[in-house]
């Protein structure tokens, strides 16, 4: 009875150990999705998500091609806010992925912190001066810049808009934003939108797309601005979680190996 109890906590020991170990040694993608789910073990673990709205796209979308309405009619500037009260940092237009700064004066490149929820104010404007079409909506999207899209063929761009939105920008940050009259001199028209990235953002490098649904219910014009940005992910790997794993992966073995020795002395003592 005895050698049963103890095999069965050995197994148990064994089968948790291997799951936290699954869980600290995959990648911050996989683990930062499993914390976001709707478990009520990690619930004080879990941070609001703002923005990731899932609009159902119309069928009338599903053929559009980015070449159906080219050249791109939208401009879209990012500006940053941080929890350390810096604003606006200029952003990147010109990235190097093989040293992760922008080749302008190899300036750091802006990092948004999912962690401290950090935002990212969107403004969107029209690049056709005498576009005034009020009935339209903009679609946001964050999009995987070429950088981080290599070799992965998960985030490979499309020329199919909502093939591309399954893929290279996957990442929903709104739908169905109005188009306003800006002020100033120089008019226009756009809006702007703040954005905190939700909490199951992959760690990459980002650029951020815009496209217009004409009220018909077909895309009618997009844009993807230059500018790159970096997401910094949720910590998915906690410190107590990293000891846990230690833990366990001694008591497995340190049970077996009791369990023998224990054996050993009852058999001679018999």
């Amino acid at each position: 009875m005895a050698r049963i109890v103890n095999s069965t906590w050995s197994m148990i020991f064994a089968i948790v150990a291997t799951f936290l170990v699954a869980l600290v040694t995959a990648d911050d993608t996989t683990t930062s999705k499993f914390f976001s789910k709707s478990s009520i073990w990690f619930l004080p673990f879990r941070h609001a998500t703002h923005g990731d709205h899932r609009p159902t796209p119309s069928p009338l979308l599903s053929h559009t091609a980015y070449s159906d309405i080219s050249p791109q009619k939208w401009a879209i500037s990012l500006s940053y806010r941080t929890t350390n009260g810096l604003e606006s940092p200029i952003p990147c237009a010109d990235f190097d992925g093989s040293t992760g700064t922008c080749n302008l004066d190899n300036q750091p490149l802006p990092a948004v912190d999912v962690t401290d929820k950090d935002s990212i104010l969107i403004s969107y404007k029209t690049i056709v001066p005498n576009f005034t079409n009020f009935t339209s909506t903009i679609i946001l999207r964050a999009c995987f810049s070429s950088y981080s899209s290599t070799d992965r063929p998960w985030r490979k761009a499309n020329s199919n808009i909502n093939e591309d939105f399954t893929k290279n920008c996957s990442v929903k940050i709104t739908a169905d934003l109005n188009i306003t009259q800006l002020p100033g001199d120089d008019g226009g028209f756009g809006g702007e939108f703040t954005w905190i990235p939700g909490q199951a953002s992959a760690p990459a490098f980002y650029n951020i797309q815009a496209v217009e649904v004409c009220e018909d219910g077909m895309y009618c014009a997009y844009g993807r601005g230059p500018a790159t940005y970096e997401i910094i992910p949720i910590n998915s790997r906690p410190d107590w979680l990293v000891a846990l794993v230690s833990c366990l992966m001694c008591v497995g073995p340190v049970s077996l190996v009791s369990f023998i020795v224990i054996e050993k002395i009852i058999k001679k003592k018999k």
